[in-house]
C-alpha cells in the first residue's frame, strides 16, 4: 500500500499481513530516498485477544470495536453466499 502526499510517500509493503513474519519494513519516501520505519515485531492477533481479555472484566473500550467485527463477519457471509449463488448479493444486516 502506498499513501502519497504532497511531501512524500508512505510505503507499507504488507498492509493486510502480520508484520512479525515479514522482512521488508514500512518506509517513508521523500525526494526518492526511503527511510525505513523501525517497528517492534508483534503478533497483532495475540495483541487483540489480550486487549479483549483486559477490557471485558471492566467493560472498557476495545482496540477493535465489536461493530467492526460484526461488519467483517457480515461481509464474509455475503461473500460466501455470492460464491455459492454465482452472482453478487446485497450486503444486509
Amino acid at each position: 500500500m502506498e499513501i502519497v502526499g504532497s511531501k512524500g510517500t508512505l510505503r507499507i509493503p504488507y498492509p493486510y499481513c502480520l508484520i512479525w513474519d515479514r522482512t521488508e519494513p514500512p518506509a517513508v519516501v521523500i525526494d526518492g530516498l526511503a527511510n525505513e520505519i523501525k517497528l517492534e515485531k508483534h503478533n497483532s492477533y495475540e495483541n487483540e485477544v489480550n486487549n479483549f481479555c483486559d477490557c471485558v472484566p471492566d467493560n472498557k473500550p476495545r482496540i477493535v470495536p465489536l461493530e467492526d467485527s460484526i461488519n467483517n463477519v457480515t461481509v464474509l457471509v455475503s461473500l460466501h453466499e455470492s460464491a455459492k449463488k454465482g452472482y453478487p448479493v446485497k450486503i444486509t444486516r
